[in-house]
């Protein structure tokens, strides 16, 4: 139980998060830094728990391990990171406390917040009435396929992680639109930016790292098992090389997401370029050829190395492309665009 005492001092404890976590934590838009210390806090935080909301930690919401109150730079960087306006139109994913919700209604139009627990969503919308906000919905519904129905949105908050971003939340934002979210699997997460620059394009970034709790209903990719063994890689600037010593025409398999294919892609002379995300190998298997050695690619090479020892334990020639699309666009094609 951490109840805080009647003797409590909020305010100096509010001052002391926003300049000893915040701040330091490259979080020096003074619009969010004032709205941290307006919003308050502790009234979102369980009422056993009111004594640690201004703690650099993640504060239990509920039962469940994943159900938490970010720590309070997170929050700050993301939504620093959004660079909302007036006129946004908002969906936040994972509404818990509310607390996100409320500092994102300050800054925009107007917050859609969506939360998969019902008891949750309840207590979220009662914090949110007494904190006097009036232009955010608070919504029971699985987060993971958005509100298309709503779209588009000028900002997408994920307030968790995820494995990859789905391509129905990427749909529902408008050009020039923003998602934010942590990305990846412990203990590497980073903080991702995905800005929509057209129709069917987007670009990417990765400010920082950070982990968090996985949001409830993102299943991640299925596992991809295998035995242990020494992985090969290549240089991007080998492949070409290694594809001429092969005795069949190779495979540069791409396992990136559509949308980061559509950003940047290899254009390679010596491999057939197939593509199959990372997600769908295990059921989409028989459709590699055992007989054609592979090659794979993805951003930065981690989902790409997980997927050489998962068809290597299963019989491929394969090696993985150290590095990705990233480590190619420098050594091999500078035109491919970087994201």
């Amino acid at each position: 139980m951490s109840t805080a005492p009647a003797s409590f001092n909020f305010e100096q404890a509010r001052f002391n998060m926003i300049e000893q976590q915040i701040r330091p934590w490259e979080v020096l838009d003074p619009q969010v830094l004032d709205l941290l210390s307006v919003v308050r806090r502790e009234d979102f935080a369980p009422l056993a728990h009111k004594a640690l909301a201004f703690v650099d930690m993640e504060i239990p919401l509920g039962a469940a391990a994943n159900q938490v109150m970010l720590a309070p730079r997170v929050q700050a960087r993301l939504l620093q990171e959004l660079a909302l306006k007036k006129t946004d139109q908002v969906l936040d994913i994972g509404t818990g406390s509310g607390f996100m919700a409320a500092l994102m209604a300050h800054q925009a139009a107007s917050v859609l917040s969506l939360e998969t627990d019902a008891s949750l969503a309840a207590q979220a919308q009662a914090n949110l009435q007494k904190a006097g906000m009036t232009n955010v919905t608070v919504r029971q519904a699985d987060g993971s396929q958005g509100a298309a129905a709503e779209g588009p949105f000028d900002a997408i908050l994920l307030s968790g992680s995820v494995a990859e971003v789905p391509q129905v939340l990427l749909d529902q934002l408008a050009v020039g639109g923003r998602l934010a979210a942590i990305v990846g699997d412990e203990p590497m997460m980073r903080a991702t930016v995905i800005t929509r620059t057209g129709q069917n394009s987007w670009t990417t970034t990765e400010p920082w790292d950070c982990n968090a709790p996985r949001l409830r209903g993102f299943a991640g990719p299925p596992r991809l098992t295998f035995r242990g063994r020494t992985q090969e890689q290549l240089n991007p600037s080998q492949v070409n090389d290694w594809a001429a010593q092969q005795s069949s025409r190779p495979v540069l398999l791409d396992v990136r997401e559509a949308w980061e294919l559509q950003t940047a892609s290899a254009k390679p002379d010596s491999l057939d370029l197939v593509h199959m995300p990372m997600q769908t190998i295990p059921a989409r298997l028989a459709e590699l050829d055992r007989s054609r050695p592979i090659a794979c690619l993805c951003h930065h090479g981690g989902r790409s190395m997980q997927v050489a020892h998962f068809l290597a334990s299963h019989g491929y020639n394969v090696v993985n492309v150290a590095g990705g699309i990233h480590a190619w666009s420098a050594q091999v094609d500078p035109s491919i665009p970087v994201y």
